[in-house]
C-alpha cells in the first residue's frame, strides 16, 4: 500500500514537472500566435476557390465581385442585386461597378451587409444562403471578406476587422443612405456590434442590426468554447491562455458596445449552439433591456438542430427577417 502511495506521489510530481517546467513555458511563448490562428481561423479560407466568379458558387441573382482598397490592403466583396432587378437585366449591358452602383442609388430597396464568422468567407454555403434569401426578399446583399480572409490581402486584427466593415459601410452609404442593415454571425456579430456603436456615437447609425449567435465578449467565448475543456483541467494553462488573449488584444466587448447602439437590435440564437452558448445572447438582451434599448430576442428550440450555423436554413427565418427588415 505504501509503495502504491509513493507511486502516486511520484506520478504527481512528474506531471507537475511536465506542466510547469515544459508545457507552461512553451504555452506562454507560443499561445498568442496559436490563439490568433484559433480565434480567426482565416487560414482555412485560403483553400477555397470561385470567389472571383460568384455565379459558379450557387448565387442565384446577378452578383458582382469587387474590391475596396484601404490602408495598403485590398478586401473582397460580393454584391447581389434584388431579385426583381436581377431578372430584368439585359445580358448585353456592360455590368461593371458603375452599373451596380447606379442600381443601388436609383432604387429604394433595402441593403443588408452581412459579416460572416471565423473560418467562413463570402463564397461558402452560409454566405450564399444569406445572399440568396436577401435577394429573394428584394434586398441588396453585400458580403465582405475582411483583410486576411479568402483572397483579401493584409493581416487580420480586431482593429482591421472594424476598419474594413466601416469602409464598406461608408461606401454603400454614398449610394443608399438610411437603407442599410448590418447582420453579423458569431465573430461577425462582434464586428457589427463595435462598428454600430461607433456609428451611433457619430449620429450615423444603420437602420438596424442583426446579431446571430453572438458572444458577450472574446474572453467568455474563449472560455466556453468546447475545445477549451482540456485547458480547464490545467488551471495554470488556462490562466496563460487568458493572458495570451490580453496580449493579442482580442476583446470584442459586445456586452459593452451594445449599450451605445441606438438603432433596433435583433438577437438570434439556437439553444443547441455548442460553439457559443445561447445564454450569451440572453445576457446581451438583458443588458439592452436594462439600457431601455429597442431589442428583440429569437431563440430556436434545440429540437430544431440548428446549432451554431444553420439557423439560416430554418423555415421560419424569412418570416422573422420580414418583421425586422422594414
Amino acid at each position: 500500500m505504501f509503495s502504491f502511495i509513493l507511486s502516486l506521489v511520484g506520478y504527481a510530481i512528474v506531471c507537475a514537472f511536465i506542466v510547469y517546467v515544459i508545457i507552461v513555458p512553451i504555452a506562454s511563448k507560443y499561445l498568442p500566435e496559436i490563439i490568433d490562428i484559433f480565434f480567426f481561423l482565416n487560414i482555412t479560407t485560403k483553400l477555397y476557390a470561385f470567389v472571383h466568379k460568384p455565379y459558379q458558387s450557387g448565387v442565384k441573382s446577378l452578383t458582382r465581385n469587387f474590391y475596396i482598397n484601404h490602408q495598403n490592403s485590398s478586401f473582397g466583396i460580393w454584391h447581389s442585386l434584388p431579385h426583381s432587378l436581377s431578372v430584368e437585366i439585359d445580358n448585353s449591358i456592360c455590368l461593371d461597378n458603375k452599373f451596380f452602383e447606379k442600381k443601388l442609388a436609383d432604387g429604394m430597396e433595402l441593403v443588408v451587409i452581412y459579416c460572416h464568422g471565423a473560418s467562413s468567407y463570402r463564397g461558402n454555403r452560409k454566405s450564399i444562403e444569406v445572399m440568396n434569401l436577401m435577394s429573394n426578399m428584394d434586398i441588396h446583399a453585400f458580403v465582405i471578406d475582411y483583410r486576411g480572409y479568402a483572397d483579401s490581402t493584409g493581416h487580420v486584427t480586431e482593429t482591421n476587422l472594424y476598419d474594413d466593415l466601416l469602409s464598406l459601410y461608408n461606401y454603400v452609404k454614398k449610394f443608399a443612405p438610411q437603407r442599410i442593415y448590418l447582420w453579423g454571425h458569431s465573430l461577425g456579430a462582434g464586428i457589427v456590434t463595435k462598428c454600430c456603436s461607433v456609428l451611433c456615437k457619430n449620429n450615423t447609425p444603420p437602420r438596424g442590426v442583426i446579431l446571430e449567435s453572438p458572444f458577450t465578449n472574446a474572453k467568455d467565448a474563449f472560455i466556453h468554447h468546447p475545445l477549451m475543456t482540456v485547458l480547464k483541467i490545467i488551471p495554470t494553462l488556462l490562466k496563460f491562455s487568458a493572458k495570451a488573449y490580453s496580449m493579442k488584444g482580442h476583446s470584442f466587448r459586445n456586452d459593452e458596445n451594445i449599450t451605445y447602439i441606438t438603432c433596433p437590435i435583433t438577437l438570434i440564437h439556437a439553444e443547441d449552439d455548442m460553439i457559443i452558448p445561447c445564454f450569451m445572447s440572453q445576457k446581451l438582451f438583458e443588458i439592452a433591456e436594462e439600457k431601455n434599448l429597442f431589442a428583440r430576442l429569437f431563440i430556436f428550440n434545440k429540437k430544431c438542430g440548428y446549432g451554431h450555423s444553420r439557423i439560416i436554413f430554418s423555415k421560419n427565418i424569412k418570416k422573422i427577417l420580414e418583421s425586422i427588415l422594414i
